[in-house]
Protein backbone atom coordinates (compact mmCIF):
# COMPACT_ATOMS: atom_id res chain seq x y z
CA UNK A 1 0.00 0.00 0.00
CA UNK A 2 1.25 3.46 -0.90
CA UNK A 3 0.67 5.92 1.93
CA UNK A 4 0.11 9.60 1.41
CA UNK A 5 0.54 11.15 4.84
CA UNK A 6 -0.43 14.71 5.70
CA UNK A 7 1.19 15.95 8.89
CA UNK A 8 0.37 19.07 10.89
CA UNK A 9 2.43 20.62 13.64
CA UNK A 10 2.96 24.02 15.24
CA UNK A 11 5.77 26.28 14.11
CA UNK A 12 5.98 29.80 15.44
CA UNK A 13 2.45 29.22 16.73
CA UNK A 14 1.12 28.65 13.21
CA UNK A 15 -0.39 25.40 12.02
CA UNK A 16 2.02 23.55 9.78
CA UNK A 17 0.86 20.80 7.46
CA UNK A 18 3.18 18.07 6.28
CA UNK A 19 2.21 15.83 3.42
CA UNK A 20 4.46 13.63 1.31
CA UNK A 21 3.53 14.97 -2.06
CA UNK A 22 3.68 18.03 -4.12
CA UNK A 23 0.29 17.45 -5.45
CA UNK A 24 -2.84 20.41 -6.76
CA UNK A 25 -6.23 19.90 -4.90
CA UNK A 26 -7.97 23.18 -5.58
CA UNK A 27 -9.94 24.47 -2.64
CA UNK A 28 -9.79 28.24 -2.72
CA UNK A 29 -9.67 30.23 -5.94
CA UNK A 30 -7.65 27.53 -7.66
CA UNK A 31 -4.82 27.70 -5.18
CA UNK A 32 -3.07 24.33 -4.85
CA UNK A 33 -3.36 22.48 -1.57
CA UNK A 34 -1.78 19.41 -2.99
CA UNK A 35 -1.40 18.13 -6.53
CA UNK A 36 -4.02 15.80 -7.91
CA UNK A 37 -1.56 14.17 -10.27
CA UNK A 38 0.38 12.93 -7.23
CA UNK A 39 -2.76 11.91 -5.41
CA UNK A 40 -4.26 9.96 -8.30
CA UNK A 41 -1.18 8.60 -10.14
CA UNK A 42 -1.18 4.86 -9.46
CA UNK A 43 2.04 4.23 -11.39
CA UNK A 44 4.28 6.08 -8.96
CA UNK A 45 6.87 4.15 -7.00
CA UNK A 46 5.54 3.52 -3.48
CA UNK A 47 8.20 5.79 -1.98
CA UNK A 48 8.44 8.40 -4.75
CA UNK A 49 5.80 10.73 -3.31
CA UNK A 50 6.94 10.55 0.29
CA UNK A 51 8.23 14.09 0.56
CA UNK A 52 6.90 15.68 3.74
CA UNK A 53 5.74 19.19 2.91
CA UNK A 54 4.46 21.92 5.16
CA UNK A 55 2.05 24.77 4.73
CA UNK A 56 1.08 27.24 7.40
CA UNK A 57 -2.60 27.77 7.97
CA UNK A 58 -5.32 27.85 10.58
CA UNK A 59 -6.64 24.55 11.96
CA UNK A 60 -10.00 25.15 10.27
CA UNK A 61 -8.23 24.74 6.94
CA UNK A 62 -6.70 21.45 8.07
CA UNK A 63 -10.00 19.74 8.74
CA UNK A 64 -11.93 21.47 5.98
CA UNK A 65 -9.19 20.70 3.44
CA UNK A 66 -8.97 17.02 4.21
CA UNK A 67 -12.76 16.67 4.33
CA UNK A 68 -13.13 18.58 1.07
CA UNK A 69 -10.80 16.14 -0.70
CA UNK A 70 -13.61 13.58 -0.60
CA UNK A 71 -15.99 15.73 -2.60
CA UNK A 72 -13.72 16.86 -5.44
CA UNK A 73 -15.00 15.13 -8.56
CA UNK A 74 -11.64 13.89 -9.82
CA UNK A 75 -11.00 12.28 -6.46
CA UNK A 76 -14.53 10.87 -6.35
CA UNK A 77 -13.98 9.16 -9.68
CA UNK A 78 -10.52 7.85 -8.85
CA UNK A 79 -11.04 6.31 -5.41
CA UNK A 80 -13.55 3.81 -4.11
CA UNK A 81 -14.18 3.56 -1.21
CA UNK A 82 -13.49 6.88 0.52
CA UNK A 83 -13.65 7.51 4.26
CA UNK A 84 -12.96 10.30 6.75
CA UNK A 85 -12.53 9.91 10.51
CA UNK A 86 -11.63 12.37 13.27
CA UNK A 87 -9.37 10.84 15.95
CA UNK A 88 -8.58 13.66 18.42
CA UNK A 89 -6.52 12.82 21.53
CA UNK A 90 -8.27 9.51 22.27
CA UNK A 91 -6.58 7.01 19.94
CA UNK A 92 -9.07 4.19 20.46
CA UNK A 93 -8.36 1.75 17.62
CA UNK A 94 -11.72 0.01 18.02
CA UNK A 95 -13.70 3.26 17.80
CA UNK A 96 -11.64 4.62 14.90
CA UNK A 97 -11.91 1.37 12.93
CA UNK A 98 -15.64 1.19 13.56
CA UNK A 99 -16.09 4.80 12.43
CA UNK A 100 -14.23 4.07 9.18
CA UNK A 101 -16.35 0.98 8.54
CA UNK A 102 -19.57 2.91 9.18
CA UNK A 103 -18.50 5.71 6.86
CA UNK A 104 -17.91 3.20 4.08
CA UNK A 105 -20.88 0.86 4.56
CA UNK A 106 -23.37 3.40 6.00
CA UNK A 107 -24.42 0.61 8.39
CA UNK A 108 -24.22 0.42 12.18
CA UNK A 109 -23.27 -3.17 12.98
CA UNK A 110 -22.03 -4.33 16.36
CA UNK A 111 -18.84 -6.34 16.77
CA UNK A 112 -17.65 -8.18 19.84
CA UNK A 113 -13.94 -7.55 19.43
CA UNK A 114 -11.37 -5.71 17.34
CA UNK A 115 -10.40 -8.83 15.39
CA UNK A 116 -13.90 -9.29 13.97
CA UNK A 117 -14.16 -5.59 13.23
CA UNK A 118 -10.87 -5.50 11.35
CA UNK A 119 -11.81 -8.58 9.34
CA UNK A 120 -14.98 -6.83 8.22
CA UNK A 121 -13.00 -3.73 7.29
CA UNK A 122 -10.43 -5.81 5.40
CA UNK A 123 -13.23 -7.25 3.25
CA UNK A 124 -14.46 -3.77 2.42
CA UNK A 125 -11.02 -2.57 1.28
CA UNK A 126 -9.58 -5.76 -0.20
CA UNK A 127 -8.39 -5.23 -3.76
CA UNK A 128 -9.83 -1.70 -3.90
CA UNK A 129 -8.13 1.62 -4.47
CA UNK A 130 -9.25 3.72 -1.51
CA UNK A 131 -8.73 7.15 0.00
CA UNK A 132 -8.77 7.43 3.79
CA UNK A 133 -8.43 10.65 5.78
CA UNK A 134 -7.42 10.18 9.42
CA UNK A 135 -7.81 13.64 10.90
CA UNK A 136 -6.38 15.25 14.06
CA UNK A 137 -4.14 12.47 15.40
CA UNK A 138 -2.44 13.17 18.73
CA UNK A 139 -0.93 9.77 19.49
CA UNK A 140 2.82 9.41 18.89
CA UNK A 141 2.76 5.64 19.40
CA UNK A 142 3.87 3.91 16.22
CA UNK A 143 2.28 0.66 17.41
CA UNK A 144 -1.12 2.36 17.44
CA UNK A 145 -0.70 3.47 13.85
CA UNK A 146 0.59 0.07 12.76
CA UNK A 147 -2.42 -1.70 14.27
CA UNK A 148 -4.84 0.79 12.74
CA UNK A 149 -3.64 0.36 9.15
CA UNK A 150 -3.44 -3.44 9.27
CA UNK A 151 -6.79 -3.97 7.46
CA UNK A 152 -5.60 -1.87 4.52
CA UNK A 153 -2.58 -3.97 3.56
CA UNK A 154 -4.54 -5.94 0.96
CA UNK A 155 -5.75 -2.88 -0.92
CA UNK A 156 -5.12 -2.09 -4.59
CA UNK A 157 -2.07 -0.07 -5.73
CA UNK A 158 -2.62 3.68 -5.70
CA UNK A 159 -4.51 3.72 -2.41
CA UNK A 160 -3.86 6.73 -0.20
CA UNK A 161 -4.00 7.56 3.49
CA UNK A 162 -3.92 11.21 4.53
CA UNK A 163 -3.17 11.78 8.20
CA UNK A 164 -3.29 15.18 9.89
CA UNK A 165 -1.55 15.63 13.21
CA UNK A 166 0.09 18.26 15.37
CA UNK A 167 2.81 15.83 16.44
CA UNK A 168 6.06 15.12 14.61
CA UNK A 169 7.22 12.01 16.44
CA UNK A 170 4.84 9.64 14.67
CA UNK A 171 5.83 11.10 11.30
CA UNK A 172 9.49 10.48 12.05
CA UNK A 173 8.80 6.90 13.11
CA UNK A 174 6.97 6.27 9.84
CA UNK A 175 10.09 7.53 8.06
CA UNK A 176 9.62 11.18 7.08
CA UNK A 177 12.55 13.46 7.94
CA UNK A 178 13.03 15.99 5.14
CA UNK A 179 10.37 18.68 5.08
CA UNK A 180 9.56 21.14 2.30
CA UNK A 181 7.59 24.19 3.39
CA UNK A 182 4.79 25.93 1.60
CA UNK A 183 3.56 29.38 2.52
CA UNK A 184 0.52 30.12 4.64
CA UNK A 185 -2.71 31.44 3.16
CA UNK A 186 -1.71 34.44 1.06
CA UNK A 187 -3.07 37.92 1.73
CA UNK A 188 -4.87 37.75 -1.61
CA UNK A 189 -6.63 34.48 -0.81
CA UNK A 190 -7.34 35.59 2.75
CA UNK A 191 -8.98 38.77 1.40
CA UNK A 192 -11.11 36.69 -0.98
CA UNK A 193 -12.15 34.37 1.84
CA UNK A 194 -13.09 37.32 4.00
CA UNK A 195 -15.08 38.92 1.17
CA UNK A 196 -17.03 35.72 0.58
CA UNK A 197 -18.29 35.69 4.17
CA UNK A 198 -18.69 39.45 4.60
CA UNK A 199 -20.11 40.42 1.20
CA UNK A 200 -21.26 37.20 -0.43
CA UNK A 201 -18.76 37.61 -3.29
CA UNK A 202 -15.05 36.88 -3.55
CA UNK A 203 -13.90 40.43 -4.29
CA UNK A 204 -14.42 44.10 -3.43
CA UNK A 205 -15.24 45.25 -6.96
CA UNK A 206 -18.67 46.50 -5.91
CA UNK A 207 -17.48 47.76 -2.52
CA UNK A 208 -14.21 49.51 -3.27
CA UNK A 209 -14.60 51.92 -0.35
CA UNK A 210 -14.54 48.97 2.06
CA UNK A 211 -11.43 47.32 0.64
CA UNK A 212 -8.89 49.24 2.81
CA UNK A 213 -10.77 48.20 5.94
CA UNK A 214 -11.00 44.64 4.63
CA UNK A 215 -7.26 44.52 4.02
CA UNK A 216 -6.62 45.85 7.52
CA UNK A 217 -8.92 43.26 9.11
CA UNK A 218 -7.24 40.45 7.17
CA UNK A 219 -3.83 41.62 8.35
CA UNK A 220 -4.93 41.87 11.98
CA UNK A 221 -6.44 38.36 11.77
CA UNK A 222 -3.09 37.00 10.62
CA UNK A 223 -4.80 35.40 7.58
CA UNK A 224 -6.28 32.77 9.91
CA UNK A 225 -9.36 31.29 8.17
CA UNK A 226 -11.53 30.76 11.25
CA UNK A 227 -11.07 34.35 12.41
CA UNK A 228 -11.75 35.66 8.90
CA UNK A 229 -14.88 33.57 8.60
CA UNK A 230 -16.25 34.54 12.02
CA UNK A 231 -15.63 38.27 11.57
CA UNK A 232 -16.85 38.13 7.97
CA UNK A 233 -20.13 36.62 9.18
CA UNK A 234 -20.33 39.38 11.78
CA UNK A 235 -20.14 42.01 9.03
CA UNK A 236 -22.39 40.06 6.67
CA UNK A 237 -24.13 42.48 4.31
CA UNK A 238 -23.07 45.50 6.38
CA UNK A 239 -21.81 48.11 3.93
CA UNK A 240 -21.48 51.06 6.28
CA UNK A 241 -17.83 52.08 6.56
CA UNK A 242 -18.33 52.96 10.22
CA UNK A 243 -19.23 49.35 11.03
CA UNK A 244 -16.07 48.14 9.30
CA UNK A 245 -13.97 50.82 10.99
CA UNK A 246 -15.30 49.74 14.38
CA UNK A 247 -14.16 46.17 13.76
CA UNK A 248 -10.82 47.24 12.30
CA UNK A 249 -10.06 49.48 15.28
CA UNK A 250 -11.07 46.89 17.87
CA UNK A 251 -8.52 44.82 19.78
CA UNK A 252 -8.29 41.69 17.70
CA UNK A 253 -4.61 41.35 16.86
CA UNK A 254 -3.42 37.77 16.54
CA UNK A 255 -0.07 37.58 18.29
CA UNK A 256 2.64 35.00 17.73
CA UNK A 257 3.83 32.99 20.70
CA UNK A 258 3.81 29.60 22.34
CA UNK A 259 1.13 28.11 24.55
CA UNK A 260 0.77 24.75 26.19
CA UNK A 261 -2.03 23.10 28.11
CA UNK A 262 -1.72 19.84 30.04
CA UNK A 263 1.50 19.14 28.20
CA UNK A 264 -0.07 19.58 24.76
CA UNK A 265 0.34 22.41 22.29
CA UNK A 266 -2.63 24.73 22.22
CA UNK A 267 -3.54 25.93 18.73
CA UNK A 268 -3.07 29.66 19.35
CA UNK A 269 -5.74 29.24 22.03
CA UNK A 270 -4.78 32.35 23.96
CA UNK A 271 -3.71 34.20 20.83
CA UNK A 272 -6.55 33.78 18.39
CA UNK A 273 -9.22 34.34 21.05
CA UNK A 274 -8.95 38.17 20.81
CA UNK A 275 -9.81 38.01 17.09
CA UNK A 276 -12.77 35.70 17.64
CA UNK A 277 -13.90 37.56 20.73
CA UNK A 278 -15.25 40.33 18.54
CA UNK A 279 -17.93 37.99 17.21
CA UNK A 280 -18.71 36.94 20.77
CA UNK A 281 -19.08 40.53 22.00
CA UNK A 282 -21.54 41.25 19.19
CA UNK A 283 -23.89 38.56 20.51
CA UNK A 284 -26.88 39.45 22.64
CA UNK A 285 -26.68 38.69 26.36
CA UNK A 286 -28.87 35.61 25.87
CA UNK A 287 -26.66 34.24 23.10
CA UNK A 288 -23.52 34.88 25.12
CA UNK A 289 -24.92 32.74 27.93
CA UNK A 290 -25.91 29.94 25.56
CA UNK A 291 -22.48 29.94 23.95
CA UNK A 292 -20.70 29.91 27.33
CA UNK A 293 -22.79 26.88 28.32
CA UNK A 294 -21.19 24.96 25.45
CA UNK A 295 -17.89 25.10 27.36
CA UNK A 296 -19.22 22.07 29.25
CA UNK A 297 -18.69 19.90 26.18
CA UNK A 298 -15.26 18.60 25.15
CA UNK A 299 -13.56 19.26 21.87
CA UNK A 300 -14.89 17.18 18.96
CA UNK A 301 -18.18 16.62 20.78
CA UNK A 302 -21.09 15.88 18.45
CA UNK A 303 -23.97 18.23 19.26
CA UNK A 304 -27.59 17.29 18.70
CA UNK A 305 -29.49 20.54 18.26
CA UNK A 306 -32.71 19.39 19.92
CA UNK A 307 -30.88 17.94 22.91
CA UNK A 308 -28.86 21.11 23.38
CA UNK A 309 -32.03 23.22 23.22
CA UNK A 310 -33.60 21.01 25.90
CA UNK A 311 -30.58 21.61 28.13
CA UNK A 312 -30.68 25.36 27.55
CA UNK A 313 -34.39 25.30 28.42
CA UNK A 314 -33.80 23.31 31.60
CA UNK A 315 -31.17 25.77 32.79
CA UNK A 316 -33.67 28.63 32.43
CA UNK A 317 -31.78 30.33 29.61
CA UNK A 318 -34.79 30.56 27.27
CA UNK A 319 -37.64 33.02 27.80
CA UNK A 320 -40.60 30.97 29.08
CA UNK A 321 -43.11 33.55 27.82
CA UNK A 322 -42.45 32.37 24.27
CA UNK A 323 -42.15 28.85 22.87
CA UNK A 324 -38.76 27.99 24.43
CA UNK A 325 -38.07 25.23 21.90
CA UNK A 326 -38.66 27.53 18.95
CA UNK A 327 -36.61 30.28 20.55
CA UNK A 328 -33.80 27.83 21.30
CA UNK A 329 -33.73 26.64 17.68
CA UNK A 330 -33.63 30.24 16.46
CA UNK A 331 -30.74 31.00 18.78
CA UNK A 332 -28.90 27.89 17.62
CA UNK A 333 -29.32 28.89 13.97
CA UNK A 334 -27.86 32.32 14.75
CA UNK A 335 -24.80 30.73 16.36
CA UNK A 336 -24.49 28.36 13.41
CA UNK A 337 -24.73 31.19 10.90
CA UNK A 338 -21.93 33.03 12.69
CA UNK A 339 -19.62 29.99 12.68
CA UNK A 340 -19.84 29.23 16.39
CA UNK A 341 -21.06 25.80 15.24
CA UNK A 342 -20.37 23.81 12.08
CA UNK A 343 -22.06 20.82 10.52
CA UNK A 344 -20.38 17.53 11.46
CA UNK A 345 -18.35 16.18 8.52
CA UNK A 346 -20.01 12.75 8.34
CA UNK A 347 -23.50 13.60 9.59
CA UNK A 348 -25.28 16.79 8.58
CA UNK A 349 -27.85 16.24 11.35
CA UNK A 350 -25.18 16.75 14.01
CA UNK A 351 -22.88 19.67 14.73
CA UNK A 352 -19.39 20.30 16.02
CA UNK A 353 -17.64 23.29 17.52
CA UNK A 354 -14.22 24.18 16.19
CA UNK A 355 -11.41 23.72 18.71
CA UNK A 356 -10.73 27.44 18.83
CA UNK A 357 -14.41 28.20 19.38
CA UNK A 358 -14.35 25.66 22.19
CA UNK A 359 -11.36 27.50 23.65
CA UNK A 360 -13.30 30.75 23.34
CA UNK A 361 -16.34 29.27 25.09
CA UNK A 362 -14.10 28.11 27.93
CA UNK A 363 -12.44 31.52 28.06
CA UNK A 364 -15.72 33.44 28.38
CA UNK A 365 -17.53 30.90 30.59
CA UNK A 366 -16.01 32.35 33.73
CA UNK A 367 -16.00 30.75 37.13
CA UNK A 368 -19.45 29.16 37.13
CA UNK A 369 -18.80 26.48 34.50
CA UNK A 370 -16.51 23.48 34.96
CA UNK A 371 -15.59 20.77 32.48
CA UNK A 372 -14.20 18.32 34.99
CA UNK A 373 -11.09 16.60 33.69
CA UNK A 374 -10.40 13.04 34.72
CA UNK A 375 -7.10 14.06 36.27
CA UNK A 376 -8.15 17.40 37.72
CA UNK A 377 -7.34 17.99 41.38
CA UNK A 378 -10.09 19.69 43.30
CA UNK A 379 -10.65 21.15 46.73
CA UNK A 380 -14.06 21.42 48.35
CA UNK A 381 -13.79 25.15 48.99
CA UNK A 382 -12.83 25.81 45.35
CA UNK A 383 -15.90 23.97 44.05
CA UNK A 384 -18.46 25.96 46.00
CA UNK A 385 -18.65 28.62 43.27
CA UNK A 386 -19.52 26.30 40.39
CA UNK A 387 -23.07 26.16 39.03
CA UNK A 388 -22.60 23.82 36.06
CA UNK A 389 -20.36 20.75 35.83
CA UNK A 390 -19.78 18.13 33.16
CA UNK A 391 -17.44 15.17 33.00
CA UNK A 392 -16.42 12.75 30.28
CA UNK A 393 -18.02 9.35 30.67
CA UNK A 394 -15.45 6.60 31.15
CA UNK A 395 -15.64 2.88 31.80
CA UNK A 396 -15.42 3.22 35.59
CA UNK A 397 -16.43 6.45 37.30
CA UNK A 398 -15.37 6.24 40.93
CA UNK A 399 -16.53 8.22 43.94
CA UNK A 400 -13.16 9.49 45.09
CA UNK A 401 -12.60 12.06 42.37
CA UNK A 402 -16.12 13.47 42.88
CA UNK A 403 -16.11 13.45 46.67
CA UNK A 404 -15.14 17.11 46.86
CA UNK A 405 -18.31 18.04 45.00
CA UNK A 406 -20.30 17.44 48.18
CA UNK A 407 -19.34 21.02 48.95
CA UNK A 408 -20.75 22.33 45.67
CA UNK A 409 -24.14 23.07 47.18
CA UNK A 410 -25.07 25.49 44.39
CA UNK A 411 -24.43 23.02 41.56
CA UNK A 412 -27.26 22.98 39.02
CA UNK A 413 -25.80 20.70 36.36
CA UNK A 414 -24.41 17.16 36.69
CA UNK A 415 -23.83 16.13 33.10
CA UNK A 416 -22.07 13.03 31.78
CA UNK A 417 -20.89 13.48 28.19
CA UNK A 418 -19.01 11.33 25.71
CA UNK A 419 -16.85 11.81 22.65
CA UNK A 420 -17.98 10.54 19.27
CA UNK A 421 -20.96 8.33 18.59
CA UNK A 422 -21.98 5.98 21.41
CA UNK A 423 -21.54 2.29 20.66
CA UNK A 424 -24.14 -0.12 21.95
CA UNK A 425 -21.67 -2.67 23.23
CA UNK A 426 -19.73 -0.28 25.47
CA UNK A 427 -20.47 -0.44 29.20
CA UNK A 428 -19.98 2.32 31.75
CA UNK A 429 -20.15 1.92 35.51
CA UNK A 430 -20.94 4.58 38.11
CA UNK A 431 -20.01 4.17 41.76
CA UNK A 432 -23.05 3.55 43.95
CA UNK A 433 -21.62 6.05 46.43
CA UNK A 434 -22.13 8.80 43.87
CA UNK A 435 -25.82 7.88 43.74
CA UNK A 436 -26.23 7.35 47.48
CA UNK A 437 -23.90 9.91 49.06
CA UNK A 438 -23.11 12.67 46.55
CA UNK A 439 -26.16 13.41 44.43
CA UNK A 440 -28.60 13.69 47.38
CA UNK A 441 -26.47 16.60 48.63
CA UNK A 442 -26.94 18.52 45.36
CA UNK A 443 -30.47 19.68 46.04
CA UNK A 444 -30.45 22.53 43.49
CA UNK A 445 -29.83 20.33 40.45
CA UNK A 446 -31.74 21.31 37.33
CA UNK A 447 -29.96 18.96 34.93
CA UNK A 448 -29.06 15.36 35.77
CA UNK A 449 -27.76 13.02 33.11
CA UNK A 450 -26.78 9.45 33.99
CA UNK A 451 -27.10 8.21 30.43
CA UNK A 452 -25.41 4.92 29.51
CA UNK A 453 -24.33 3.97 33.04
CA UNK A 454 -25.08 0.44 34.22
CA UNK A 455 -27.67 1.56 36.77
CA UNK A 456 -30.38 -0.96 37.67
CA UNK A 457 -32.32 1.10 40.20
CA UNK A 458 -33.26 4.76 40.38
CA UNK A 459 -32.55 6.04 43.92
CA UNK A 460 -35.50 7.33 45.93
CA UNK A 461 -33.82 10.71 46.46
CA UNK A 462 -34.62 11.61 42.83
CA UNK A 463 -38.10 12.63 43.94
CA UNK A 464 -36.66 15.24 46.33
CA UNK A 465 -34.92 17.25 43.59
CA UNK A 466 -37.65 19.89 43.38
CA UNK A 467 -35.72 22.05 40.90
CA UNK A 468 -34.97 19.24 38.43
CA UNK A 469 -36.01 20.08 34.88
CA UNK A 470 -34.00 17.60 32.81
CA UNK A 471 -33.51 13.92 33.69
CA UNK A 472 -31.72 11.57 31.31
CA UNK A 473 -31.71 7.87 32.24
CA UNK A 474 -31.52 6.53 28.71
CA UNK A 475 -29.74 3.24 27.98
CA UNK A 476 -29.59 2.27 31.64
CA UNK A 477 -30.77 -1.03 33.16
CA UNK A 478 -33.59 0.45 35.23
CA UNK A 479 -36.78 -1.59 35.53
CA UNK A 480 -38.95 1.07 37.15
CA UNK A 481 -39.10 4.68 38.24
CA UNK A 482 -39.83 5.42 41.90
CA UNK A 483 -43.36 6.56 42.70
CA UNK A 484 -42.06 9.85 44.07
CA UNK A 485 -40.89 10.90 40.60
CA UNK A 486 -44.29 12.53 40.42
CA UNK A 487 -43.00 15.11 42.90
CA UNK A 488 -40.75 16.60 40.21
CA UNK A 489 -43.33 19.23 39.30
CA UNK A 490 -40.70 21.35 37.43
CA UNK A 491 -39.55 18.47 35.21
CA UNK A 492 -39.64 19.44 31.52
CA UNK A 493 -37.64 16.66 29.86
CA UNK A 494 -37.58 12.96 30.78
CA UNK A 495 -35.45 10.66 28.62
CA UNK A 496 -35.77 6.91 29.19
CA UNK A 497 -35.08 5.70 25.65
CA UNK A 498 -33.54 2.26 25.15
CA UNK A 499 -34.28 1.19 28.72
CA UNK A 500 -34.99 -2.43 27.80
CA UNK A 501 -36.16 -3.43 31.26
CA UNK A 502 -38.57 -0.54 31.80
CA UNK A 503 -42.12 -1.73 31.04
CA UNK A 504 -44.27 0.74 32.96
CA UNK A 505 -44.34 4.21 34.41
CA UNK A 506 -45.53 5.02 37.94
CA UNK A 507 -49.08 6.27 38.45
CA UNK A 508 -47.64 9.53 39.75
CA UNK A 509 -46.25 10.16 36.27
CA UNK A 510 -49.50 11.97 35.46
CA UNK A 511 -48.57 14.60 38.06
CA UNK A 512 -45.77 15.91 35.85
CA UNK A 513 -47.82 18.80 34.52
CA UNK A 514 -44.85 20.74 33.15
CA UNK A 515 -43.36 17.81 31.22
CA UNK A 516 -42.79 18.86 27.61
CA UNK A 517 -40.58 16.09 26.26
CA UNK A 518 -40.80 12.36 26.97
CA UNK A 519 -38.41 10.15 25.02
CA UNK A 520 -39.40 6.47 25.23
CA UNK A 521 -37.96 5.26 21.92
CA UNK A 522 -37.03 1.57 21.97
CA UNK A 523 -38.35 1.17 25.52
CA UNK A 524 -41.03 -1.58 25.89
CA UNK A 525 -43.53 0.48 27.88
CA UNK A 526 -47.05 -0.88 28.20
CA UNK A 527 -49.54 1.45 26.53
CA UNK A 528 -51.66 1.43 29.69
CA UNK A 529 -48.88 3.24 31.49
CA UNK A 530 -49.21 6.28 29.24
CA UNK A 531 -52.96 6.69 29.60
Amino acid sequence: MQQLVLHVRKENNLQVFHYPTCSPIYLLNKRPIFHLNRLTNSSLDPRSCLYPTQFRSGPLTRTRSTHHIKIIQQVQDHFEPKAWVCVSDDFDIFKITDAILQDVTKENKEFEDLNQLQKALTEQFKGKRFLLVVDDVWSENYGDWENLVRPFLSCAPGSRIIMTTRKEQLLKQIGFHNVDRLKSLSNEDALRLFAVHALGVDNFDSHTTLKPQGEGIVKKCGCLPLALKAIGRLLRMKTDREDWDDVLNSEMDVEIGNATENGKDVENSDKIVPALRISYHELSADLKQLFAYCSLFPKDFLFDKEELVSLWMAEGFLNPSKSPERLGREYFEILLSRSFFQHAPNDESLFIMHDLMNDLATFVAGEFFLRFDNHMKTKTEALAKYRHMSFTREEYVGYQKFEAFKGAKSLRTFLAVSLGVDKGWECYYLSSKILDDLLPELTLLRVLSLRRFQISKVPEFIGTLKHLRYLNLSRTNIKELPENVGNLYNLQTLIVSKCRGLTKLPKSFLNLKRLRHLDIRHTPLEMMALQ
